[in-house]
């Protein structure tokens, strides 16, 4: 008896299928917004030839820069990537597709959190490195930088230098990346309109909203955070745990509200 909730050999067939349509639609996008970082090269090149004679490539600091704006850029690709649901047409006919609502939700959410920034990173970090090796102009390549200071800093907490654990660190951004990803996922399925304005004003309002509480409990205890600085590793980390246990529970509300969001869409 076939499984109507989860069957492996079907949603193979489905995923296969709706990579290959995310590849048509959206993937060369991601694969052009990994692709930054050549672009920032061939632009510097360009200026310093014209501009001073000289062949000087871009710096880390810059490189760096390029690649927070192209990961933002990334976030709100998320947007448009299933953003087609809310559209009669496309939407009834992805809806229709002899899949689960389940198998189709972990279609979704590989391709919104595995797929799609594995082939940013990748694309990324690669011609970053690439650039770098043939290019001592550039300097040293973003993935050796983080590397070599995540392990000065591993090194750090072992020796007692410093209060927050590399696995903390490691947490906190793993998880904030899954909500945010998962936050403009949301908001491409749910508004048929300018889903990235409405998304960054939902945070906007949230963000305020957060602001107002906070103040009368900072203003009522205004050395809290300096009583947090200063109460040693143990306070740190759980405050540290505390942040990844919230953000953890709300990119699986996140999870669970695309989940909710494929069940009841109509059209």
């Amino acid at each position: 008896m076939t499984n109507e909730v989860f069957n492996c050999r079907r949603f193979g067939a489905w995923f296969k299928y709706d990579l290959k349509q995310m590849w048509r639609n959206q993937m060369k996008t991601a694969l052009g917004i990994g692709l930054s970082g050549l672009i920032l090269y061939a632009i510097v090149i360009s200026f310093n030839l014209v501009a001073q004679q000289t062949w000087q490539g871009p710096t880390s600091d810059g490189r760096i820069a390029v690649f927070v704006v192209a990961f933002v850029a990334l976030e709100f690709l998320q947007t448009r990537t299933y953003g087609f649901l809310t559209k009669k047409s496309k939407g009834s006919a992805w809806l229709m597709t002899p899949a689960s609502t389940f198998e189709k939700w972990v279609g979704m959410i590989l391709m919104t959190l595995v797929v799609i920034p594995v082939l940013f990173f990748v694309v990324f970090f690669g011609v970053d490195w690439l650039l770098c090796l043939i290019d001592g102009s550039c300097g040293e390549a973003i993935i050796t930088t983080a590397s070599t200071t995540f392990s000065k800093y591993a090194a750090a907490f072992a020796a007692g230098d410093a209060w927050i654990s590399t696995g903390s660190i490691v947490w906190i951004a793993i998880v904030s990346f899954f909500a945010n990803f998962l936050y403009f996922l949301l908001c491409g399925i749910c508004f048929k309109k300018h889903k990235v304005l409405f998304g960054l004003a939902i945070m906007f309002a949230l963000s305020m909203g957060s602001s107002i509480i906070m103040s009368p409990i900072m203003g009522a205890n205004p050395d809290a955070m300096e009583d947090l600085f200063n109460g040693g590793f143990e306070t740190a980390q759980a405050t540290i745990n505390w942040f990844a246990a919230i953000t953890s529970v709300l990119a699986v509300a996140l999870a669970g509200g695309i989940y909710w969001r494929l069940k009841t869409i109509k059209h």
